[in-house]
Formats: structure tokens, C-alpha cells, sequence
């Protein structure tokens, strides 16, 4: 992959942040075509950590206020546990005027598509956007039903709780 901060590489956990989505910066913003720096890692404190954490950050400057006219601070801490990976994105609002973003972790898994369910969205709205990506029609997964991943799926899911089973 070519990284030359034009546009994001493929594969990870890329980080959409102030925008994701289409909208009036390029998709997705533009948090996942840059460097961030490592702010701490549990190795600081104890070397033998059992699940290491890392905290990386990115700050504004004068390449995302071209953009986006806010100070801020997103961080995203990543711990490694014996049965899960944790991911926290976190932004601040380090600007004197409040700003509206939208954010998200937009990860990419190496797994047979037809075993892939997402546990924790029965019974929600969401936004079939393989319809129509400007004017999704809303649909609703049965109560208590996984998501199964069958054909293309581009949904966006309303009111979506902070943890999700894979």
C-alpha cells in the first residue's frame, strides 16, 4: 500500500473521523490518512502487562484545519485481552466554539462471510444504503435477530449500543 496521506490504505481498523460517510470533506474524513503519535502504552507502566494497551492521537493542525476549523484531540486507545480486542475512540473538544462530527471505527475482518453474524442490533432501525447511498430507505432487524451477513451490506443502524458481538 502507498501512504502518502491522499487517501487511506486498506486493511486495519480505519478511524473516520470528523465525518463518516459522504458529506463535504472526502468519505470518511480524514483521521485514517494520517499519522497519529503514540501518546502511552501499558509497557510504560508494567512490561508484563497481560493485556498491553497502546493510546494513540492525533491533534488538529494546520492540514486538518483546512477541512475541518476546530481544535481537537481524538485518541483511540486499542487493548489486547485474552479473548477480544477493545477499541475506545475518544474525541475533545479543545476549541473555544462547539463543532458537530460524526466518528467511527471502520474495521475489516479476514472471515468466511456466510459464518459472519452481528449479535446486539435485533429489534433496531437502520439505513439500507445498497438501495440507495443518497436516500436509504429504513428497515427494521427483527427483535432479538442477528445480523446475518448473506449478500452486500452497507447499513447504517440507529441507535446502535457502544458493544457488539461478531
Amino acid at each position: 500500500a502507498k501512504f502518502d496521506k491522499s487517501k487511506p490504505i486498506s486493511g486495519g481498523i480505519p478511524h473516520c473521523f470528523p465525518q463518516f460517510g459522504p458529506g463535504e470533506m472526502q468519505q470518511h474524513g480524514f483521521a485514517r490518512n494520517l499519522d497519529w503519535e503514540v501518546a502511552s502504552t501499558s509497557a510504560d507502566v508494567n512490561p508484563d502487562d497481560p493485556e498491553p494497551c497502546v493510546e494513540l492521537v492525533l491533534k488538529d493542525n494546520e492540514y486538518t484545519r483546512a477541512m475541518f476549523d476546530y481544535s481537537f484531540t481524538a485518541a483511540l486507545a486499542v487493548t489486547l485481552k485474552a479473548d477480544q480486542l477493545v477499541c475506545d475512540m475518544r474525541v475533545v473538544n479543545t476549541d473555544s466554539k462547539e463543532f458537530d462530527f460524526t466518528a467511527a471505527l471502520h474495521t475489516y475482518f479476514a472471515a468466511n462471510v456466510g459464518d459472519v453474524r452481528v449479535e446486539g442490533l435485533g429489534g433496531l432501525s437502520y439505513l439500507d444504503k445498497t438501495v440507495d447511498v443518497n436516500n436509504p430507505p429504513t428497515k427494521e432487524l427483527a427483535e432479538g435477530a442477528a445480523l446475518a451477513i448473506e449478500k452486500e451490506t452497507d447499513s447504517v443502524f440507529l441507535g446502535a449500543p457502544d458493544e457488539l458481538t461478531l
